[in-house]
């Protein structure tokens, strides 16, 4: 896996990653960055000034595309240790200031208050868990979201969105056996 683009651009992050972990691919990765760059310049702000949360974060690969575009500071989050684990040895080989990111395990369903709001958050759950709905529940009503927040959501083909009230789809495109939904957060 390598790092499209920004400061670690072309950089290689594949040793670090196990066989068995599924990270999102260069081709989605890159559809939600163009996604987040779309909104960037609608609302005249710039990387180095949003907070991004990636939740469920697995291997880290969106924060850290997120690091390396500028993105002010990215906040990683998974219920597993080993991903934090993972995410952490990462970024210490990239030489990331740890001013710019923060890591903590947790369940995606069971979220603590937030102490920040953040302008963006990616989601990818296990898809065969139906983790979505419960975490976008969570989401809606734990401080993590301000208005106009943008929520990226990676989920399977078969899987439905029962969105709370507070949010509105942007946008919804399929990628192979996956589905990639944009939703703006309103309250």
């Amino acid at each position: 896996m390598r790092i499209i683009s920004g400061k670690f651009k072309g950089r290689k992050i594949s040793g670090f990653i196990p066989k068995t972990t599924r990270p999102t691919t260069a081709k989605l990765r890159e559809a939600v960055f163009n996604i987040i760059s779309s909104i960037l310049s609608t609302r005249q702000k710039s990387f180095d000034e949003i907070n991004m949360l990636d939740l469920c974060c697995g291997t880290g690969s969106v924060g850290i595309e997120g690091i390396s575009r500028g993105v002010n500071h990215v906040t990683f989050i998974d219920n597993e240790f080993s991903c934090i684990d993972l995410v952490k040895k990462i970024l210490n080989h990239l030489k990331c200031d740890e001013s710019q990111f923060s890591l903590k395990v947790c369940d995606a369903t069971n979220l603590p208050s937030a102490t920040t709001t953040y302008d963006f958050i990616y989601i990818d759950p296990p898809y065969e868990q139906d983790l979505l709905n419960k975490t976008l529940s969570i989401l809606s009503r734990s401080g993590y979201l301000g208005n106009g927040s943008i929520v990226i959501v990676e989920y399977g083909k078969n899987s439905a969105i029962n969105m709370p009230e507070t949010f509105q789809q942007l946008s919804q495109k399929t990628y192979g056996n996956m589905l990639l939904s944009v939703l703006e957060y309103s309250k």
